[in-house]
């Protein structure tokens, strides 16, 4: 995804940015992130509103 980082919104490249920063010490799987991110079987879910 990083090497993609020019087809982002400015919005998408802070989001990448801080994400990779966060994950400098312990490196994400990006290839799982993008597929939890755009795969149709996560695109339903919501937060639940618990009490």
């Amino acid at each position: 995804m990083r090497t993609h980082r020019d087809v982002f919104t400015p919005y998408g490249q802070l989001l990448l940015d801080e994400m990779s920063e966060w994950a400098e010490g312990e490196p994400l799987d990006f290839q799982h992130v993008a597929r939890c991110i755009s795969s149709p079987d996560y695109a339903g879910y919501a937060p639940a509103a618990t009490d």
